[in-house]
């Protein structure tokens, strides 16, 4: 799908550590951002055990750890975990409730309602065709023999083609 040539497209670039591009025209969270944020879990006002963390790249949207070289998305925090970044400014602590789950493998924290604290560092929206100019591609993308978006997005398709009829061909072969 045109989906999977977008998500592969972003894959190529984070691999050469150019999947995000930071935002600089603004310093407010929005739908669709990816932020490095340092955050501490409290309960009853104490910061709990293995609550905390630094220089985390957080994809808001689909809520959880984003892998800026792979264009991967890794751990999912639990539900509602990022919810209060959006609208968040840049350097500016915000507070955020969420609710572990009752089936939580941290019997202190299951079913329990704690208070994160997050701290803005840098906001990106992820390098997609239609925010990246050839000369981006060209910077990042040269050694691997593309100049051009297009170019780029040619030889992904290209690729999951190439890709899809090997795994036909593989799945009806005996």
């Amino acid at each position: 799908t045109e989906e999977d040539v977008v998500d592969y497209f972003v894959s190529m670039l984070c691999a050469q550590g150019a999947g995000l591009i930071e935002v600089k025209d603004r310093d407010t969270v929005q739908k669709g951002d990816v932020v490095q944020v340092d955050y501490t879990g409290y309960l009853n006002d104490k910061a709990f055990d293995n609550g905390a963390a630094t220089n985390q790249v957080i994809d808001v949207d689909k809520n959880c750890l984003f892998g800026e070289y792979t264009g991967e998305y890794g751990t999912t925090f639990i539900e509602k975990f990022t919810d209060g970044l959006i609208g968040a400014k840049k350097k500016t602590p915000v507070k955020h409730n969420v609710t572990f789950p009752k089936n939580y493998s941290n019997a202190t924290l299951a079913g329990k309602e704690t208070t994160f604290e997050f701290n803005v560092d840098r906001i990106y929206v992820k390098a997609t065709p239609d925010n990246v100019t050839d000369e981006y591609v060209k910077k990042y993308m040269e050694k691997q023999g593309f100049t051009t978006v297009e170019a780029l997005l040619t030889d992904c398709r290209e690729q999951l083609v190439a890709s899809s009829i090997i795994n036909y061909v593989i799945a009806k072969s005996k």
